[in-house]
């Protein structure tokens, strides 16, 4: 009899530890797809920003420093910001799920994210965005200048305001794609800052720092804010046309539906054209290789935005794919064009 009870208490505490070990995993899985970490897209578009806006940055100051001094500078701020900016991002995008539960289970695109099917607990979620936010936090403050994170401050702000647009406005994909610009002030700022050191003692004048390169700067940065601004404007406008009959069942607002089927690549096919001439002038006064850096997407875009249905889901998630791979394309050729001048130079 005791050697039974001995087998079935052994039986119960593996059941157990099976259990516990079985409710970690699923939790875990939860918050690696609450930060979308388990997409290519979670990955490139936020990311892409911050890898362009190094290139130019390094690109514009061959010259005035050593080559093989600014491809190591490019390297490691590269590095680093695609760490910050994907835990930033994870925290972001958690807090976004967090406010669309409830319209995420009546779509049917994202019904089996981790909220709406019930992979993880509200508390569950408001525990993971908390601990990302802090993580975010910390990688900002260890790898890279203080005034950065002084600049990601707005961004924060944004990702807070940002799920709660779609309730109010039909340009929420504008307020998107702001909150994926300001990746580029974050990440000049970053560069800017690594070079050039503002030795201030406090925030007061790290902020007044900060201003002067805004001042100093902007003609440069802006155009690249644009490239970034204008290309996520139209790729979450035909993205979300997957959704459109659904978002119009539950009153929620995009500019999906402002434009409609038949307006929307009218109103998207100027923006393309806008994009890729900011690609070729931003690429052209940093020196690099204009005319081919701005080649391969006008030919994919171009030959997209014509064959475009945004009636169709299918073609629209077709034409979001391409732009990610595009985003892919432009940041690895602005690297090696980036690598090919500081050889040469």
């Amino acid at each position: 009899m005791l050697r039974s009870a001995t087998r079935r208490g052994a039986s119960d505490a593996q059941s157990s530890l099976a259990s516990f070990s079985t409710r970690i995993g699923k939790t875990a899985s939860a918050c690696f797809r609450l930060g979308r970490f388990h997409t290519l897209m979670g990955y490139v578009i936020f990311t892409t920003p911050a890898v362009l806006t190094v290139v130019l940055y390094h690109a514009c100051r061959i010259g005035s420093a050593p080559s093989m001094e600014l491809v190591q500078s490019a390297a490691r701020l590269t590095l680093s910001l695609v760490v910050c900016i994907l835990s930033y991002r994870g925290a972001g995008l958690a807090w976004d799920d967090i406010i669309d539960r409830d319209i995420d289970g009546s779509v049917a695109r994202t019904k089996s994210r981790p909220l709406p099917a019930g992979d993880i607990s509200l508390s569950g979620a408001l525990l993971y965005c908390g601990f990302q936010i802090s993580v975010t936090s910390l990688l900002f403050q260890r790898l890279l200048p203080m005034e950065t994170s002084l600049v990601n401050a707005i961004g924060w702000m944004i990702f807070l305001v940002y799920p709660f647009l779609k309730f109010f406005t039909y340009w929420a994909q504008a307020g998107g794609s702001l909150l994926m610009a300001w990746v580029v002030p974050v990440a000049w700022v970053a560069c800017v800052c690594t070079f050039e050191p503002s030795n201030a003692a406090t925030v007061a004048d790290k902020w007044s720092y900060v201003a002067s390169i805004a001042a100093r700067d902007w003609m440069i940065v802006l155009p690249i804010f644009m490239i970034e601004f204008l290309f996520s404007f139209f790729h979450e406008t035909v993205y979300g046309c997957q959704d459109t009959g659904d978002d119009i069942k539950l009153g929620v607002y995009s500019t999906s539906i402002l434009f409609g089927y038949k307006r929307g690549p009218q109103i998207l096919t100027p923006l393309v054209f806008i994009y890729l001439g900011v690609i070729f002038y931003s690429t052209l006064i940093a020196g690099l290789h204009a005319h081919l850096l701005s080649l391969i997407p006008s030919y994919v875009l171009i030959t997209e935005i014509y064959a475009l249905r945004m009636e169709d889901p299918r073609s629209c998630g077709r034409f979001a794919k391409r732009g990610i791979e595009i985003k892919i394309i432009l940041s690895l050729t602005f690297w090696v064009s980036f690598l090919w001048k500081a050889c040469v130079a």
